[in-house]
Parts: structure tokens; C-alpha cells; sequence
């Protein structure tokens, strides 16, 4: 393959930088806004995707260097395929890896590392930032509550980094969080269960359904303390970390 196909600023990479960052723009203000993403946004990229593989295909790179290559680019969207399995992720991130690490095939960072692979990385590290931010409010705001909780130490630790207390009142005004305090009534006794994660597909809505209808019933009220957590939209972090690993890619033919 020629330098002149795989520098950053070539024809074909300036294409599916400015796809890539176009599909990610897009898919960030619906992130942000609904957190549901059409799936003809992730159809962008398509052209950027054909160029690229095709010039990765006839280049004169060896076979095991190409296929290394086309791995390390698809890694993030498999992991991230796993995490959504779990819940943990959802079906979006693993789309926006997946078009990133095809139509970027080409870009790589240092000669070897495929950018999705950078992005994958730093997008990591930009996620730890919120659960630093519970973190420290929890430890130096709230931690008579964080003590209140009747479930085991190791499990306090982890709800200081992924939640907060908030009044019933507030969570009713808050947008895209989740309680982690779920209360079920059980032969008129008010059971309370705290966990430390959510299913994507949970609609906010039917939690304060059902906190209301508890409010109704004289079960708890507007004052009582519960846990919730952010649904953090992590396409906006991929398109910040994006960019960040387009500067970082120095500008030189691999």
C-alpha cells in the first residue's frame, strides 16, 4: 500500500473522518435528547466503509498485518457487544464501534494501533470521571446515607461510585436516572431492595409510576431518601474521544 492511502489527510481517510464525524454528531443529539438513535444514522458511514476495506484488500501489506489490523478494529465493537449482552452498554455503542472501527479501518495510530481501538481506550477513561464525581460527593456530602444502607460493605463502596440519595420529590423532576432503591410491597409489608445497576431498555417513567402509587398508598412519601443513578449517554464520550484520538494521530504515512 502506498503512504499516500493511509496518511490521516488522504482522500479516502478524509472521507471516513468526515462520515464518522458526522454519523457521531448526529447520533450524539439523539443521545442526548431520547437516547434512542435511528438505525439509518449508522448507514453513513457505508461509503467510507467500501473505500476503506477495499483499499485495505488490494493493498500490498501482508495478509497477517491486514487481518491483525481489521481485528484490533472490530475489538471494541465486540467487546462492547458483550457489555450490552449484560446490560451494561447498550445496542448504540456497540453500533458506533462497530461503523468507527470499519470505516477507520485505515487510520492507525503509531502504525499499528487501529483508532477505534484508541477511541475504545480513551472513551474508558473519560467514563471513570462520573463515577469519581459520585464518589467524592457521596464520601464528603453524603455519607450518613451512604451508612443508613443495610446491605454489606463491599456493595456501599460500589454504590458510592455509581449513585446518589436524592428526595422521591426530586427524582420526579430528574431526567434519564434510575433508582437503584426499589421497594415492592409483600403482604402489605414494604420490602426494599437496593441494587447497583439497570437494564438500558428501563423506562424512568414506570419507576415513578410506581413510586407514586406507593406515595398514594401511604407506603413512603415525597421526603423519603432513595438511590439513583445517571444513564450516562456514551456516544457524546465516543465523539469526544474520537476527536481527541484524531489529534493525537500523528500526521506521518504508515
Amino acid at each position: 500500500m502506498s503512504s499516500e492511502l493511509v496518511t490521516p489527510l488522504s482522500l479516502n481517510n478524509l472521507v471516513a473522518i468526515t462520515l464518522s464525524l458526522i454519523t457521531l454528531s448526529i447520533a450524539t443529539f439523539k443521545d442526548i435528547k431520547s437516547r434512542e438513535i435511528d438505525l439509518w444514522v449508522w448507514l453513513i458511514p457505508t461509503p467510507a466503509i467500501l473505500i476503506n476495506l477495499y483499499i485495505l484488500v488490494i493493498s500490498k501489506l501482508s495478509m497477517s498485518f491486514r487481518l491483525i489490523t481489521v481485528l484490533l478494529s472490530l475489538l471494541p465493537a465486540l467487546i462492547t457487544f458483550f457489555l450490552a449482552l449484560l446490560n451494561l452498554m447498550g445496542g448504540a455503542d456497540f453500533l458506533a464501534f462497530l461503523v468507527l472501527g470499519l470505516a477507520n479501518v485505515n487510520l492507525l495510530f503509531f502504525k499499528t494501533i487501529p483508532i477505534a481501538l484508541l477511541v475504545f481506550v480513551i472513551t474508558a477513561i473519560l467514563m471513570i470521571v462520573y463515577p469519581l464525581r459520585y464518589f467524592f460527593s457521596n464520601i464528603f456530602r453524603w455519607r450518613n446515607e451512604l451508612s443508613k444502607l443495610n446491605i454489606p460493605t463491599l456493595k456501599k463502596v460500589a454504590m458510592a461510585f455509581i449513585g446518589r440519595p436524592v428526595k422521591v420529590k426530586e427524582y420526579f423532576n430528574m431526567k434519564f436516572h434510575y433508582p437503584l432503591t426499589l421497594y415492592e410491597v409483600v403482604n402489605d409489608r414494604l420490602m426494599c431492595n437496593v441494587r447497583l445497576n439497570f437494564k438500558i431498555d428501563e423506562e424512568p417513567e414506570e419507576h415513578i409510576r410506581k413510586l407514586k402509587e406507593l406515595i398514594n398508598n401511604g407506603f413512603i412519601n415525597e421526603e423519603t431518601i432513595i438511590w439513583v443513578t445517571y444513564g450516562i449517554p456514551t456516544i457524546p464520550i465516543i465523539l469526544v474521544s474520537y476527536v481527541i484520538s484524531l489529534i493525537l494521530i500523528p500526521l506521518i504515512p504508515i
